[in-house]
């Protein structure tokens, strides 16, 4: 079983923070879950939230920028 997945959300950063203080942390630990945030509000993120949750620097995300679904 596939067990790291990535997500995205326009504010990934502060979603992920909620998510694991919440009683869902177990399971998106377990699952090995990555937030990330769409290219598009990136920017308007600080650097430090860019580092970690922007999709250029998350490997396996590929040349994509989240759009789509919105």
């Amino acid at each position: 079983m596939l067990n790291d997945w990535l997500t995205n959300y326009d504010f990934g950063c502060s979603m992920e923070i909620t998510v694991k203080n919440s009683t869902l942390s177990p399971e998106y630990t377990r699952k090995h879950v990555h937030m990330c945030v769409n290219v598009f509000h990136s920017y308007s993120h600080s650097h430090v939230c860019q580092l970690h949750f922007h999709p250029n620097v998350i490997e396996g995300t590929g040349v994509k920028d989240f759009e789509t679904m919105e």
